[in-house]
């Protein structure tokens, strides 16, 4: 991960809970500068006035929501990435955010470790979800019989099979470049024509093309 420091937005209507998370927060190498709201509308208003490269976004708020939150910043500031912090384990919510192009979702019960873990890959570049949040989502998704895309052995490379499992895993550009002994810029390069060839926008739907086409089952997802 670069050494560049972060400014890292904190926005939930709980002042314990937004004290808390500033305190884990803060310890972070990455972390610069901590902001806070208690709506979306005191997050705009600290995003339109502060350079923030992170949020972490609750979902239940009064004034503006996290959902209608996530829909402004996407259309307004998509430089700025989102992880969703919420009590419940929904999936639709879920679609419905990853549709927005939130980058994390995490329920607030989940570990200290998964906390930092998934803020350190989301400002990598990557996306993290919460483990038992992504069994539900796949699962129903399998249930559904969503229509899958081109045979994955025409459309794919070997090589790009090979990495769209290890992203499955949740391995950052950097892991995945050193357990397949090539460079982090090929590592980009792999995933970008992944999501070309897959239609996907982000690594959630190439979880999900590699679910739909049988690359991996639900059990394989860290």
């Amino acid at each position: 991960m670069s050494d560049q420091k972060v400014n890292i937005l904190i926005c939930d209507d709980h002042t314990i809970f937004r004290t808390g998370m500033k305190n884990i927060v803060r310890k972070l190498p990455v972390t610069d500068h901590i902001y806070e709201a208690a709506n979306g509308n005191e997050a705009i208003a600290v995003a339109e006035t502060n350079k923030v490269d992170l949020i972490l976004l609750d979902i239940e708020m009064p004034y503006l929501n996290g959902v209608d939150t996530a829909k402004y910043f996407k259309k307004n500031h998509p430089e700025i990435r989102i992880i969703m912090i919420s009590f419940h384990n929904d999936k639709e919510l879920f679609l419905q955010l990853y549709k927005i192009g939130v980058e994390g979702y995490l329920v607030k019960n989940t570990s200290l470790e998964d906390l930092k873990r998934g803020i350190v890959h989301v400002l990598e570049g990557n996306q993290f979800f919460s483990a038992e949040l992504g069994a539900t989502v796949i699962h129903g998704l399998i249930n559904e019989k969503l229509q899958a895309p081109k045979d994955p052995q025409e459309l794919l490379s070997e090589r790009e099979v090979e990495i769209l499992l290890l992203i499955c895993q949740q391995l950052t550009t950097d892991e995945i470049a050193a357990q397949l002994y090539i460079s982090p810029l090929t590592v980009k390069r792999h995933r970008q024509n992944l999501l070309d060839k897959t239609n996907s926008k982000n690594i959630v739907g190439l979880i999900l093309y590699a679910i739909r086409n049988d690359l991996l089952d639900a059990a394989a997802i860290k």
